[in-house]
């Protein structure tokens, strides 16, 4: 339990322990790595100028928290979840210019914000209030069966990748792509009689795509699909 509200480490870390719980902000410098996947819970802030690891360990927020690897260069470097992440709190992520963002199963949080990567992969189902972007978050991918967001998303980066399968993304307030990037899309996309702009980038169909503003006829005035 690192509760110090400024920790600092100068080379790479790696945790070989049960259990790890950060407090306040902590900076690795050389990069972290949680190697005997086991329970991570995050009360505060990542900072590193090397790669974040959280192997196949499973991570709770216990308070709004942020991961970042861009000390001392604005590339940054990977942050990757083997596992899920959850709790009832915001996480931010910012991988830099560079780095990839990836979680290999659920997304279960608040707000997720996407500062800065060159990729966001999400394998599992994301479920937030909010999906947070910006110009620099990258191309962002949501291979997740069944996606639900709380409030309107506006995908303000440069590409969206929103592949379903068989099951359906929900924006329960509506979809906006005010940074007008392309859509590579498949599955089914539902709001709930909220409008759906898509913006001016291209969209490809990846396969059978259905786009319903009316959820699933839940909402029979429905929205706008533009």
């Amino acid at each position: 339990t690192l509760n110090g509200s400024a920790n600092t480490f100068v080379t790479s870390v790696a945790f070989l322990d049960s259990e790890t719980i950060t407090r306040g902000t902590s900076a690795f410098n050389g990069g972290v790595t949680f190697v005997n996947n086991t329970p991570i819970t995050l009360k505060g802030d990542i900072t590193t100028s090397g790669a974040v690891d959280f192997k196949n360990s499973g991570v709770t927020l216990g308070a709004d928290s942020s991961v970042a690897t861009t000390i001392g260069s604005a590339a940054g470097a990977n942050i990757v979840f083997g596992a899920g992440i959850s709790g009832n709190y915001d996480l931010g992520l910012n991988a830099g210019t560079g780095g990839a963002i990836t979680v290999a199963t659920t997304t279960n949080i608040t707000d997720l914000t996407l500062t800065s990567a060159a990729s966001n992969t999400f394998t599992g189902n994301v479920t937030v209030n909010d999906l947070i972007t910006t110009a620099n978050s990258g191309t962002i991918t949501l291979n997740g069966a069944a996606n639900t967001f709380t409030v309107q998303v506006d995908f303000l980066n440069n590409a969206t990748v929103l592949h379903n399968g068989t099951d359906a993304s929900t924006f329960n307030g509506g979809l906006a792509a005010t940074g007008n990037g392309t859509f590579n899309v498949q599955g089914t996309i539902l709001s709930s009689a909220d409008a759906m702009h898509f913006g001016t980038g291209a969209i490809t169909l990846a396969a059978d795509t259905t786009i319903d503003s009316t959820n699933n006829a839940n909402n029979a005035t429905g929205g706008n699909i533009n």
